[in-house]
């Protein structure tokens, strides 16, 4: 757990950004197997993108949440519970596009589902990113001063590239 978070800048963000750059080479080309298509190709990197970005952002919460340079602390379990809510939505999401006529129609993973997931992604990104400042900063921090983290965390490769080399040094310790 420790070691994705030493890595240095450029593997962090080979790792992160492979995806990306795996469903750009997808919709250039028109790649088919014997029993995959296109869609299912990009459904099936999308699933091991979000996956491994959001395993990122989990590991880089608890270690932070740990840290004592950090003054904001956040309950573990309400920070897990929200990646793994995060999570299984962006699954629905890109399974429903693989699996559109047999996918079922409920309620529960059409309404609420998102909901909780848009309510995961504020709680995830609001306690991530104060965690990040106040590490920075030796201090307890408001919301307002951490705006720059919540955009940071959210614009994937560019946020990872400038995070990464920040987040090494606070957490070499």
């Amino acid at each position: 757990m420790n070691k994705i978070l030493t890595l240095s800048t450029w593997k962090m963000f080979l790792i992160l950004t492979i995806s990306l750059f795996l469903l750009i080479l997808n919709s250039i080309t028109d790649f088919k197997t014997s029993k995959l298509d296109n869609l299912a190709i990009s459904v099936i990197i999308r699933i091991i993108g979000i996956t491994i970005y959001f395993f990122w952002l989990l590991v880089l919460g608890l270690k932070l949440n740990r840290s004592s340079k950090t003054y904001f602390k956040f309950k573990n379990s309400t920070y897990i519970l929200s990646v793994s809510i995060c999570t299984l939505g962006y699954l629905n999401i890109n399974l429903s596009l693989l699996f559109k006529d047999s996918y079922p129609d409920l309620l529960a993973i059409n309404f609420i589902l998102p909901l909780f997931t848009l309510l995961g992604l504020v709680y995830l990104f609001y306690s991530l990113s104060k965690s990040v400042k106040s590490a920075q900063l030796q201090r307890d921090v408001k919301f307002g001063e951490c705006i720059a983290e919540v955009f940071l965390l959210f614009i994937i490769p560019i946020g990872i590239w400038i995070l990464q080399p920040k987040l090494s040094s606070y957490l070499r310790d």
